[in-house]
Protein backbone atom coordinates (compact mmCIF):
# COMPACT_ATOMS: atom_id res chain seq x y z
CA UNK A 1 0.00 0.00 0.00
CA UNK A 2 0.89 3.53 0.36
CA UNK A 3 3.39 2.61 3.22
CA UNK A 4 5.46 0.46 1.23
CA UNK A 5 5.08 3.48 -2.03
CA UNK A 6 6.84 5.46 0.51
CA UNK A 7 9.41 3.78 1.99
CA UNK A 8 10.35 2.20 -1.37
CA UNK A 9 10.57 5.53 -2.90
CA UNK A 10 12.81 6.48 -0.40
CA UNK A 11 15.38 3.32 -0.17
CA UNK A 12 15.76 4.19 -4.16
CA UNK A 13 16.63 7.52 -3.79
CA UNK A 14 19.12 7.17 -1.18
CA UNK A 15 20.58 4.17 -3.22
CA UNK A 16 20.96 5.95 -6.69
CA UNK A 17 22.43 9.17 -5.02
CA UNK A 18 24.86 6.76 -2.35
CA UNK A 19 25.89 4.09 -3.94
CA UNK A 20 26.31 5.52 -7.32
CA UNK A 21 26.83 9.38 -6.83
CA UNK A 22 23.96 10.13 -8.82
CA UNK A 23 22.78 14.33 -8.49
CA UNK A 24 19.84 14.96 -6.39
CA UNK A 25 17.78 15.88 -8.83
CA UNK A 26 17.97 12.86 -11.26
CA UNK A 27 17.89 10.06 -8.32
CA UNK A 28 14.43 12.37 -7.13
CA UNK A 29 13.37 11.89 -10.81
CA UNK A 30 14.12 8.41 -11.01
CA UNK A 31 12.76 7.43 -7.32
CA UNK A 32 9.63 9.02 -8.54
CA UNK A 33 9.59 7.60 -11.91
CA UNK A 34 10.04 4.05 -10.22
CA UNK A 35 6.77 4.83 -7.99
CA UNK A 36 4.90 4.81 -10.88
CA UNK A 37 5.03 1.12 -11.02
CA UNK A 38 4.06 0.84 -8.27
CA UNK A 39 0.96 3.31 -8.32
CA UNK A 40 -0.97 2.30 -11.16
CA UNK A 41 -1.34 -1.16 -10.32
CA UNK A 42 -2.61 -0.20 -6.92
CA UNK A 43 -4.76 2.47 -8.18
CA UNK A 44 -6.28 0.01 -10.82
CA UNK A 45 -7.44 -2.43 -7.50
CA UNK A 46 -8.79 -0.07 -5.61
CA UNK A 47 -10.66 1.63 -8.22
CA UNK A 48 -12.04 -1.40 -8.80
CA UNK A 49 -13.59 -1.56 -5.39
CA UNK A 50 -14.55 1.62 -5.22
CA UNK A 51 -18.00 3.22 -6.40
CA UNK A 52 -17.69 5.28 -9.68
CA UNK A 53 -19.70 8.33 -8.47
CA UNK A 54 -17.40 8.82 -5.65
CA UNK A 55 -13.95 7.69 -7.31
CA UNK A 56 -14.98 10.65 -10.11
CA UNK A 57 -14.64 13.31 -7.20
CA UNK A 58 -11.68 12.55 -5.99
CA UNK A 59 -10.42 11.83 -9.61
CA UNK A 60 -11.49 15.49 -10.45
CA UNK A 61 -10.00 16.72 -7.35
CA UNK A 62 -6.41 14.79 -7.63
CA UNK A 63 -5.98 16.21 -11.60
CA UNK A 64 -6.42 19.61 -10.48
CA UNK A 65 -4.05 19.27 -7.63
CA UNK A 66 -1.69 17.68 -10.02
CA UNK A 67 -2.06 19.54 -12.91
CA UNK A 68 -1.62 22.96 -9.79
CA UNK A 69 1.46 20.82 -8.39
CA UNK A 70 3.16 20.80 -12.32
CA UNK A 71 2.63 23.94 -12.74
CA UNK A 72 4.28 25.87 -10.16
CA UNK A 73 7.18 23.03 -10.34
CA UNK A 74 8.35 24.02 -13.52
CA UNK A 75 7.55 27.87 -13.03
CA UNK A 76 10.39 27.41 -10.16
CA UNK A 77 12.07 24.61 -11.38
CA UNK A 78 14.89 26.84 -12.41
CA UNK A 79 15.16 28.56 -9.11
CA UNK A 80 15.41 25.49 -7.09
CA UNK A 81 18.66 24.82 -5.60
CA UNK A 82 20.02 21.11 -5.03
CA UNK A 83 21.58 21.21 -1.93
CA UNK A 84 18.15 22.17 0.18
CA UNK A 85 16.27 20.32 -2.30
CA UNK A 86 18.48 17.41 -1.19
CA UNK A 87 17.75 18.38 2.81
CA UNK A 88 14.73 19.29 2.44
CA UNK A 89 13.57 15.56 0.66
CA UNK A 90 15.28 14.12 3.72
CA UNK A 91 14.16 15.84 6.56
CA UNK A 92 10.06 15.53 5.12
CA UNK A 93 11.03 11.50 4.65
CA UNK A 94 12.38 11.07 7.89
CA UNK A 95 9.22 13.42 9.39
CA UNK A 96 6.96 10.94 7.53
CA UNK A 97 8.87 7.84 8.76
CA UNK A 98 8.55 8.57 12.18
CA UNK A 99 4.62 9.93 11.86
CA UNK A 100 4.35 6.21 10.35
CA UNK A 101 6.30 4.78 13.25
CA UNK A 102 4.11 6.50 16.03
CA UNK A 103 0.76 6.32 14.52
CA UNK A 104 1.24 2.47 13.27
Amino acid sequence: GRKNNMNGRNLVRLAIRGVLGVPIKTAVGVALFNSIFIAIPSCIGYSLQCDPQEMAVLLLVSMVSHGIGVWAGSKNAAVLKPEPLKKGVAVFSVLIALFKLITG
